[in-house]
């Protein structure tokens, strides 16, 4: 959760830390979507990018869009 707070702090590294944590396992879902490997990997990456800084994610993990 430090990383999470840190990266909606702006800080880059954080982000970087946090993407190099889920590389892996967003490397093995791409194969399963269907384009290129390296674009659904970028897909992946900005939408995590994107659920991270929009604080769509609560401390416990649930959806607080309505807030």
């Amino acid at each position: 959760m430090r990383l999470v707070h840190d990266v909606q702090q702006g800080d880059t590294a954080a982000m970087e830390e946090l993407l190099d944590m889920f590389e892996s396992d967003m490397r093995l879902l791409s194969k399963y979507i269907p384009m290129p490997e390296e674009d659904a990997l970028q897909s992946m990456k900005l939408e995590f990018i994107t659920l991270i800084k929009n604080k769509v994610l609560d401390q416990k993990g649930s959806s607080n869009e309505g807030e």
